[in-house]
């Protein structure tokens, strides 16, 4: 059941870490699920990294994939993170 939710999250990772409800689901997603399962929510927001750090429900999803997958998947959105850390550690949403 939680897998074919998160099935039907993919294509719509971006959209859904800027709905006030959505973010909770994709949360959760990461929370529950293994983070095999999951690389399809990092594809999608590789790229867009600095604009989900910077959303006021973007960036709790991007801290929940810091903290429930391993180092190696996240490495990549990291390493956006760190490349923006001057303008985000001054940002409201940004500075988690």
């Amino acid at each position: 059941e939680q897998e074919a939710l998160a099935k039907h999250m993919r294509g719509h990772v971006l959209e859904a870490c800027t709905s006030p409800h959505a973010n909770h689901v994709l949360q959760k997603c990461v929370e529950i699920l293994p983070p095999e399962l999951l690389q399809f929510v990092l594809e999608e927001m590789r790229g867009n990294v600095l604009n989900a750090a910077r959303h006021r429900y973007g960036c709790r999803v991007l801290e929940r994939l810091i903290e429930h997958c391993p180092g190696w998947q996240t490495q990549e959105l990291v390493a956006e993170v760190l490349e923006n850390a001057s303008q985000l550690c001054r940002h409201t949403f940004g500075n988690f």
